[in-house]
């Protein structure tokens, strides 16, 4: 857009012929030209004045186009960015839920090849407790016994039927003063007939009542039964795992 041009000698004439039109006969051409020249002066300022508002306007037309070309350019960046943070979520997203299930696959998994142990665990559990009563009945039954296989079937009778294992404070020397015994006699005949050591027998009685307990009262707790069976948990739970190669929690939880 070109700006508007002001032509002097044009709006001189155009505003001359304008006068003559106008003039009384007895007015003069100088006359004329006098009057005209401020007429003429003020056509210029006012085409000028036009002219810069025209270029004003023009420039200001031109600045908000760049203005609003800009907000547009602004405004596309802004989207694009907008729409690369939503890809970028979503994959994230999708991420975390593949891991997710993967994570859940794989605890699924383990549960059930834990589960799996567990029972074969406790089915060996229960052979060899069962095994342990066939062995004592059968040492109760056997009339040919020696004298100190006799004596260790009425201890082991002694302390179950009478279930002095229960005791916390059931030790050796109590027990060598109930059969009028010595330590070394004791520890002999528990190692010959009991093959392990007579802290051993006490705790496998325990931890044995405890199995029973857990089966019979399965609303008992952990803390419940070991103290029932006269132990602390923390050995409770040690003992456990060592004898049976499982968690007093983990049997509880297993169904046969």
């Amino acid at each position: 857009m070109n700006e508007p041009y002001f032509n002097y000698d044009i709006a001189y004439d155009v505003y001359t012929k304008q006068i003559k039109k106008m003039a009384v006969g007895s007015i003069k051409r100088t006359g004329i030209k006098k009057i005209a020249k401020p007429v003429l002066l003020l056509a210029v300022i006012k085409g000028i004045e036009d002219g810069v508002f025209k270029r004003n306007r023009f420039e200001y037309e031109q600045l908000a186009e760049i203005y609003e070309t800009r907000d547009k350019d602004i405004q596309l960046i802004e989207k694009e960015a907008e729409l690369k943070r939503n890809r970028l979520f979503l994959i994230m997203a999708a991420i975390i839920i593949v891991i997710s299930i993967a994570a859940i696959v794989r605890i699924t998994i383990y549960y059930r090849i834990i589960q799996k142990k567990n029972k074969a665990m406790v089915r060996n559990i229960e052979e060899k407790l069962r095994l342990m009563q066939m062995t004592n009945r059968g040492m109760d039954e056997n009339k040919n016994n020696t004298e100190e296989q006799d004596l260790f079937v009425r201890i082991d009778k002694t302390i179950r039927e009478q279930q002095l294992f229960l005791q916390p404070d059931f030790s050796r020397d109590i027990l060598c003063q109930t059969f009028n015994i010595n330590k070394a006699q004791c520890s002999s005949i528990f190692k010959t007939y009991a093959n392990c050591s007579f802290p051993t027998y006490i705790n496998r009685l325990r931890l044995n009542h405890a199995i029973e307990l857990m089966k019979r009262y399965p609303q008992y707790s952990i803390e419940a039964i070991a103290k029932d069976c006269g132990m602390e948990r923390a050995n409770f739970h040690r003992r456990f795992v060592e004898e049976f190669g499982i968690t007093p929690s983990e049997f509880k939880k297993t169904k046969l």
